[in-house]
């Protein structure tokens, strides 16, 4: 089973990656590359002292294993499996309301009380992270029927203007049926005074076309930790730019999301049983050929 796969993913490697970076530009899924990743991801936890052996039980070796169980979302190969799993599974039903007039919203939610200083990352669990996500989408499930919410947990090293970075934990979520305000007043959180005037812990911006639908889709899913510093041109323009988080921010992170699987970054609300069932644990050949077809590969047949 394990080389068949290997089989199936290299006959259409370069149809998936063409696929999802018309999507999202440079978003790209590479057999080899995938694996440089994850060696790399040792490499990091090594050179920080922390438990290697912890991380290698929780990914797999390789796309061989891919169906064989789930692993944790520290795994590049599972990445890849949600990735196109969001694309084959949620996109589909959004767009089909969306397309029928119902209002989508790509929603943020950054609660200041989530804050972690580096070395702290472990004292916040994935279930309170998202616990405002999921309090908001029951209520607006309560009052709006047909309500869908998907969200999924990320974490980011944001640098203040005085040079300090913390750990910034969020939820990206893509919220179709109520409309910004209701959205809003939902997830209203009360503001910290010690928050810039421009942080707002919660955006909802209106999606406006289905193309941008389907980038949301894989910008919550890149899995990619980021570290955002601020900037100012020369005009007294202000700003904020994304890098490369540092080494040992990156290890903390690996670490923590070594501990969770999919079905513990992503929150599901609105959607049939079976169908977040499919997101959650069809085989990774299943997805794939959704994937293609969902994302009109027809010459992916091919293969």
């Amino acid at each position: 089973m394990g080389k068949s796969t290997i089989r199936f993913l290299a006959k259409r490697e370069s149809v998936i990656a063409e696929a999802l970076n018309a999507i999202r530009p440079k978003t790209n899924f590479s057999i080899r590359g995938h694996g440089n990743r994850q060696r790399n991801s040792f490499k990091i936890l090594r050179n920080s002292g922390r438990d290697s052996d912890k991380f290698g039980s929780s990914v797999h070796q390789s796309f061989k294993t891919i169906n064989k169980e789930r692993h944790s979302l520290a795994c590049v190969c599972e990445q890849s499996r949600a990735r196109l799993a969001m694309v084959s599974y949620v996109f589909p039903i959004l767009k089909k309301r969306f397309l029928r007039s119902a209002p989508t919203h790509f929603v943020t939610i950054v609660l200041p009380t989530h804050h972690r200083d580096p070395g702290n990352l472990h004292t916040i669990e994935a279930r309170t992270i998202l616990r405002k996500f999921d309090d908001g989408m029951r209520d607006l499930c309560r009052n709006y029927r047909k309500a869908i919410g998907v969200g999924v947990l990320e974490i980011a090293a944001y640098e203040g203007r005085n040079g300090s970075v913390q750990f910034h934990p969020h939820v990206h979520a893509l919220v179709s049926g109520p409309s910004r305000e209701e959205i809003l007043e939902v997830f209203k959180v009360r503001k910290s005074p010690k928050q810039p005037p421009r942080n707002k812990p919660v955006q909802a911006n209106v999606v406006k076309c289905v193309c941008k639908m389907a980038y949301y889709s894989l910008y919550m899913t890149k899995f990619k930790p980021e570290h955002s510093s601020p900037y100012e041109t020369e005009d007294g323009k202000k700003g904020r730019s994304n890098a490369t988080i540092s080494p040992d921010m990156k290890a903390e992170w690996l670490d923590w999301m070594a501990d969770y699987t999919i079905s513990e970054v992503f929150s599901i609300h609105g959607l049939s049983r079976a169908r977040v069932d499919k997101l959650y644990g069809a085989e990774m050949e299943t997805v794939v050929k959704r994937f293609l077809k969902e994302t009109d590969c027809k010459h992916s047949e091919e293969h």
